[in-house]
């Protein structure tokens, strides 16, 4: 998904739960990140991703 405009960093918290609830496997399944560190890149990503298995 293409992102016109990424949440502010006190936004970004509440959208990285989001996105959690609909696509857990955004953060369960890669075991580099964590769920603050993802909730960081949603600031600066232009793009984000989501998979379900």
């Amino acid at each position: 998904m293409s992102v016109a405009a990424p949440p502010c960093p006190e936004e970004a918290d509440r959208l990285a739960l989001e996105h959690y609830l609909v696509c857990p496997d955004n953060i369960e399944q890669d075991f580099f990140v964590v769920f603050a560190t993802y909730a960081e890149k949603l600031v600066t990503a232009p793009r984000w991703s989501f998979w379900w298995d």
